[in-house]
């Protein structure tokens, strides 16, 4: 489909006579560019053109034009396979400009192959193995990092396309968040309610709360808090020391759902609780009590004393 310039250059007499190009379908006047060189330029040549010069009815022997296809890819679609555990759905596009994936997706390119004979598709210089069709290829790569992409061709004799880059982004997936606060509960010598927010990018394996005897780590225990399926949720847990150690240690820890890389925890901060009996609590309880009454007493007394 390019042009193709002939040129010929003459030795001898001056020549003074036009010079053709002659087949069984041409008689083309060849343009004369000085006193012994002679050319012409065939458009758009498709096909095999064979021809013999004519000068004064003596005729050449027989040229030949041959014609080499260039190679040429097309991407025809880009398909995105996130994890199942993400519940984001397959997405499709035909473009190869740069996009983004979320972490661990499966990542495949279809191409269309015109008069290709070696097809290269790299990711960060590494060369991925292609499945070749006829005139198609398919290139899958399973998204764990960001990374750079390139592919090219090579057709008949060694005729190559220019070399596409892209670049991929991976979105990572981060750790959960958590969040918990605690208040007291009267109607117990050593019950504490919990309260708590947990988030994350897709959702969540489990949320533990998690004690020992703060002399012995060896002793940990968990219990499971019941869970939502979004990715945001508040929770509530109510807990009663009673019966453990003098001292407890305790937290919370969530993990996500990242089946890939292995599930990410975040625990809140390690807290100590000390347990009391019931009489300590009672003595507290009349403790603080006094001390109102005794605050109550004082704020009557400035009272009538302002008053006299």
């Amino acid at each position: 489909g390019e042009d193709f310039v002939f040129r010929i250059k003459l030795s001898g007499p001056s020549v003074l006579n036009d010079i053709f190009i002659k087949n069984e379908s041409l008689n083309l006047r060849m343009n004369q560019d000085s006193a012994d060189v002679f050319s012409y330029s065939f458009k758009n040549v498709t096909n095999l053109l064979s021809f013999r010069l004519n000068y004064l009815g003596f005729s050449s022997e027989t040229y030949s034009i041959s014609v080499v296809h260039k190679p040429s890819i097309f991407v025809s679609r880009v398909t995105v396979v996130p994890p199942a555990y993400t519940n984001i759905e397959a997405s499709e596009f035909d473009n190869v400009s740069d996009f983004s994936v979320p972490f661990g997706s499966k990542v495949s390119w279809n191409f269309d192959l015109n008069y290709v004979d070696k097809f290269e598709f790299y990711a960060d210089s590494t060369l991925i193995e292609s499945v070749v069709s006829q005139e198609t290829s398919v290139v899958s790569k399973n998204a764990l990092k960001s990374f750079d992409c390139s592919f090219s061709a090579v057709g008949d004799r060694g005729l190559k396309t220019e070399s596409n880059m892209f670049h991929v982004n991976v979105l990572p997936d981060y750790a959960p968040q958590i969040v918990a606060v605690s208040s007291v509960d009267s109607s117990s010598a050593n019950g504490i309610f919990f309260s708590g927010h947990i988030a994350d990018d897709y959702g969540f394996h489990s949320l533990t709360f998690n004690y020992f005897d703060s002399g012995n780590p060896a002793s940990l225990k968990s219990q499971n808090i019941d869970l939502h399926p979004n990715v945001s949720q508040d929770f509530y847990y109510y807990f009663d020391f009673s019966g453990l150690s003098k001292s407890v240690s305790y937290y919370f820890e969530v993990r996500d759902n990242d089946v890939i890389s292995g599930f990410k925890s975040t625990r809140t901060p390690l807290s100590l609780y000390t347990t009391i009996t019931d009489e300590e609590k009672q003595e507290r309880v009349n403790s603080l009590n006094s001390s109102i009454f005794d605050k109550i007493e004082e704020s009557q007394m400035e009272f009538f004393n302002k008053r006299n």
